[in-house]
């Protein structure tokens, strides 16, 4: 499970228009300027193999009224879901996936499993709102 995002490429002018132009082009969603709320903290994407993976720089968006429809571009998107808000915070969709011999903390949807770093950034946006996600759960 993910959010929308990707590379930069040489025609972004900023962190902010990669969000813009990569939700369009996974997920078929024109972001507007009205929909912009704001950056959360940038966070290192992790290490793998020793080699840095590079630097996320999450936005967060909110859209008012009827939700759009997504259109996933098949080549980048198996499925593309809007979550409610209230699904993140209930404790009985707290769950765990096993991934390279560990076991680690997410929250379930739909037999998914939020995990890893779209769930970092979603507790990074709880912790901005001041409504923790998954508490008692290692980030």
């Amino acid at each position: 499970m993910a959010l929308p995002g990707g590379r930069a490429s040489a025609d972004d002018p900023h962190p902010h228009a990669v969000a813009v132009r990569e939700t369009h082009e996974e997920v078929g969603l024109n972001l507007k300027p009205s929909h912009d709320v704001g950056a959360l903290s940038e966070m290192q994407i992790g290490r793998h193999r020793r080699r840095n993976l590079g630097v996320l720089s999450p936005f967060v968006f909110h859209i008012a009224g009827p939700l759009p429809e997504f259109v996933p571009e098949i080549a980048e998107v198996a499925a593309a879901y809007w979550i409610p808000t209230a699904h993140l915070w209930n404790p009985a969709n707290i769950g765990t996936i096993e991934y390279d011999g560990s076991r680690w903390p997410g929250i379930e949807y739909q037999g998914e499993i939020i995990w890893g770093l779209t769930l970092r950034v979603m507790q990074a946006f709880a912790d901005v709102i001041e409504k923790p996600l998954c508490e008692g759960q290692k980030s």
